[in-house]
């Protein structure tokens, strides 16, 4: 993924929630306690699932157009590049994966014996 894909702004803390994080770090560092969630297999193994999500030529298209109208809008001294319309390609596919992955899980749930907690 291209480090300049995505851009997030996170703001400020408030300043309560400020003096909480400095009372939370006063002996130690939360990256200390900090333990892998995943594999290098297990990243690997993601990276090919989501290149592996099938992307429309139309869905393909609709990124090209989104990119191309930055180099002709007003204002815009630079639009972006073929790079953005890989970017926006490989974004979609990863929330498709994701998405998929969340729905799936939720439909495993609604299969299970749970199911007998009805309301109503």
């Amino acid at each position: 993924m291209d480090r300049f894909a995505m851009q997030f702004t996170l703001g400020y803390v408030q300043p309560d929630e400020e003096v909480a994080i400095l009372t939370a770090q006063q002996h130690n560092h939360p990256l200390d306690d900090l333990k892998p969630v995943a594999t290098l297999a297990d990243v690997i193994a993601l990276k090919r699932a989501v290149e592996d999500v099938r992307i429309s030529d139309e869905l393909k298209r609709y990124a090209v157009d989104l990119v191309s109208a930055t180099r002709t809008a007003g204002g815009v001294q630079l639009g972006a590049s073929p790079r953005a319309s890989i970017a926006l390609m490989k974004i979609a596919q990863a929330l498709a994966l994701f998405a998929a992955r969340i729905l799936s899980r939720r439909n495993r749930f609604n299969r299970s014996p749970c199911r007998s907690l009805r309301t109503g």
